[in-house]
């Protein structure tokens, strides 16, 4: 029920409606229930997720009274080649809206909603700065690897030079594959209620139905499974298929240590200030980090401050995917995925750096 798909959800509610569910299937009705509460969604999304969220849903409709804004963020070969590198990172900025912006608003909104099921688990497992780095660098290894399929296309067909990678619905497979591998391998769900088929190719089969819907090769949904499935693979999870299990790209090797990411996070926090002895404080790359965080801060709505998610107070340990993506070996390592797994919740540690003052037990003199 927990893997449920938005159609699964659908049925669920109907039936609730018409009370022909059981007492035994409470958490089934629970799971369709929600699919009418957005609202409450979105008020418990993590700061990650609704940034993205809201400059998803932003730039889309500005690109409907400024189409220079969605050209900007279209990924495409020709786009490239007319300098348009911000879309290789950004592309999900924009959604396709097509002929027809009434259904593409509404499938905008759709996308929208699936993103508030599929990216919060990951951000709250890892923490607001290293998600939203690993959604740049996802959308970057999707973008690339997508102009690599486009130019290859092109040499059989020239429209292939046009055709745009948009939207969040990449990311999402990104997100739905991860989740999908880290299930058993025995573990089965149906497809809108009617088709039994393992958990871990249910993404792939849904790409499929996308691409049968829309009548066009959803070539930038095949390349995000891709990455999401060798990424799996190179972070030692279990092998989707031993035939594609030299298919790797060690994506998890690209983000920064949770180590880094905690004592950037302090220093943001901490605010600036002298050291001992009323010297200036030592410049170096992370103090310039840490000035532009607290800069970013400051005209950062409250909402989103406060639902901020810290290194610290998460278990730095990756759910969806094997292996870790904690920070590298070693003791500092160690100590880092040590003193998260100990670290109480998000909510008890504020919105803001996890340091309080004075917040120590402390010892009497006197005492060993």
């Amino acid at each position: 029920i927990d893997y449920c798909s938005l159609g699964s959800r659908l049925c669920f509610f109907l039936k609730a409606k018409q009370g022909l569910l059981s007492p035994q299937r409470a958490k089934g009705r629970a799971c369709a229930l929600s699919i009418m509460q957005p609202g409450a969604m979105v008020s418990s999304a993590p700061a990650g997720t609704r940034i993205i969220l809201g400059a998803h849903c932003f730039v889309s409709i500005a690109s409907l009274m400024l189409p220079g804004i969605g050209s900007m963020f279209s990924l495409s070969l020709a786009g490239l080649l007319h300098g348009r590198i911000l879309s290789l990172p950004f592309f999900w900025l924009v959604a396709r809206l097509g002929s027809n912006p009434g259904f593409g608003l509404l499938f905008m909104m759709i996308s929208a909603f699936a993103s508030l099921s599929y990216l919060p688990p990951f951000e709250q497992e890892h923490g607001t700065c290293k998600f939203l780095i690993w959604y740049t660098l996802s959308a970057a290894s999707i973008g690339s690897l997508y102009l690599l399929t486009a130019l290859l296309m092109a040499q059989f067909d020239p429209l292939w030079y046009m055709m745009p990678c948009t939207g969040l619905w990449p990311m999402l497979v990104v997100a739905m594959t991860s989740r999908s591998l880290a299930s058993p391998p025995e573990a089965a769900t149906s497809l809108f209620g009617f088709i039994q088929l393992p958990v871990r190719w249910y993404p792939l089969a849904l790409i499929a139905f996308f691409s049968l819907m829309s009548m066009r090769f959803e070539a930038e949904l095949l390349v995000a499974w891709v990455v999401a499935v060798a990424a799996h693979h190179a972070n030692n999870g279990t092998p989707l298929h031993p035939m594609a299990a030299w298919l790797k790209f060690p994506l998890h090797k690209m983000l920064p240590c949770s180590s880094t990411i905690a004592a950037l996070e302090e220093t943001s926090g901490g605010g600036s200030g002298q050291t001992l002895g009323g010297g200036a404080a030592k410049f170096s790359f992370r103090s310039v980090l840490a000035a532009a965080a607290r800069a970013v801060a400051r005209f950062t709505p409250a909402s989103i401050r406060k639902q901020y998610i810290n290194v610290s107070a998460t278990s730095g340990l990756q759910s969806y995917g094997g292996g870790s993506w904690a920070s590298g070996g070693g003791p500092v390592g160690a100590a880092t995925a040590a003193r998260s797994r100990n670290a109480p919740p998000a909510s008890s540690m504020g919105s803001g750096g996890g340091f309080t003052a004075f917040s120590g037990a402390g010892q009497r003199l006197g005492e060993v």
